[in-house]
């Protein structure tokens, strides 16, 4: 029998045997309440409860499920994200039950809930909440390479044949990759928006009550988005990270909107090698202004020496926003799951998620 319940004392030692057995999958689970970036406790902003599965008093599985702010056309409706399920079932088919047991006691939890990242829709989890009746999409990835050698040299997304990957080191070594984003950057300055005038990015660390006025302003233009003040923020962009950089747009002096981006030098990673990555995390402005935004965030990201930028936005005016500023659109890896209570309410062009979203930025 399969018993699911809230972390209690001892259940810490018992999630450490549990994450040593699955350490072979790369995957584990939190073993203490302080290891949440979230509070684990009700409060302003999102908060996390890590719940644990028994089977026979072992633990053989668990999930978080972040309790958030949904506003929905200018009304506030509570919202779960449904993160890190993992189940022993990877391992040892005895415990296949799990993971449905966990999707299904989560569904219990919050009629409204999510998922987002996942890999791809073919993954186990996308298919396993497909079959529960969820709405499975991916959300758009977008991308502008700024240094064209040092991704042809890197980048093992590319590498799904033999001969993609010829033609990637070909590219490399003739230099055709570098004339390449050298022409792709000309052409993203003479075809990009215009500037608005006196818009300007201001860096911060940390985010105060002004972005709760520009999430007021934006309401009547995003149908829906995720809690996006200044509480929620600092909960979820943490001061101190030193991979993340914040910043508010300013226009004329007034506070119009904010950007997360984020900066990493990566090391053998599975898609982007030993890449200089930056991405466009999150931000919030009026729609009219997020082209102008966007030109701002790849001139800060081509100022910190990045080689590629990339950015998943499924609202609207995001996406065409990155296009406006020649990003090209690819394959997503970053999906979107929704119950039924969710979907149905508002198309994904409507609603802004993106990496700022789900389990957080930094999950390339």
């Amino acid at each position: 029998m399969i018993e699911i319940a809230r972390f209690a004392r001892g259940d810490d030692i018992r999630l450490r045997a549990f994450n040593a057995r699955l350490a072979a999958s790369g995957f584990r689970l939190p073993t203490t309440p302080e290891e949440l970036s979230t509070p684990a406790e009700p409060g302003a902003g999102p908060w996390t409860d890590l719940w644990v599965a028994h089977v026979a008093g072992t633990v053989r599985g668990g999930y978080l499920l972040k309790h958030e702010t949904l506003w929905l056309r200018g009304k506030t409706t509570p919202i779960g994200n449904f993160q890190l399920p993992l189940s022993e079932g990877i391992l040892d088919r005895r415990f296949a039950a799990v993971g449905l047991a966990l999707a299904q006691h989560a569904q219990r939890q919050a009629d409204a809930l999510y998922s987002l990242g996942m890999g791809d829709v073919a993954r186990p989890l996308p298919k396993l909440l497909a079959r529960l009746g969820w709405s499975v999409e991916p959300v758009p990835f977008y991308f502008r390479i700024l240094n064209g050698g040092a991704v042809a040299r890197h980048l093992r997304a590319f590498d799904s044949t033999a001969a993609r990957r010829a033609l990637r080191r070909s590219l490399a070594a003739s230099g055709l990759a570098s004339a390449g984003a050298w022409a792709w950057r000309v052409a993203a300055r003479l075809a990009g928006p215009r500037r608005e005038r006196g818009l300007r990015l201001v860096a911060v660390d940390r985010f105060d009550e002004r972005v709760d006025e520009v999430q007021s302003q934006c309401l009547a233009a995003y149908p829906a988005l995720l809690d996006r003040r200044a509480v929620a923020l600092n909960i979820k962009f943490p001061a101190g990270d030193p991979r993340l950089l914040r910043f508010l747009l300013k226009s004329e002096g007034r506070v119009a909107g904010w950007l997360v981006l984020s900066c990493n030098l990566l090391r053998d990673h599975k898609q982007f090698g030993d890449l200089r990555l930056g991405c466009l995390v999150d931000g919030l402005c009026a729609p009219h202004q997020v082209a102008a935004a966007v030109w701002l965030a790849s001139r800060e990201l081509a100022a910190a020496g990045v080689d590629l930028i990339v950015s998943n936005q499924a609202h609207r005016a995001w996406r065409r926003g990155l296009r406006a500023n020649l990003f090209l659109a690819g394959p997503s890896n970053f999906i979107l799951a929704r119950t039924a209570a969710f979907a149905p309410a508002v198309a994904l062009p409507d609603l802004h998620v993106n990496r700022g979203d789900g389990d957080g930025p930094i999950n390339l």
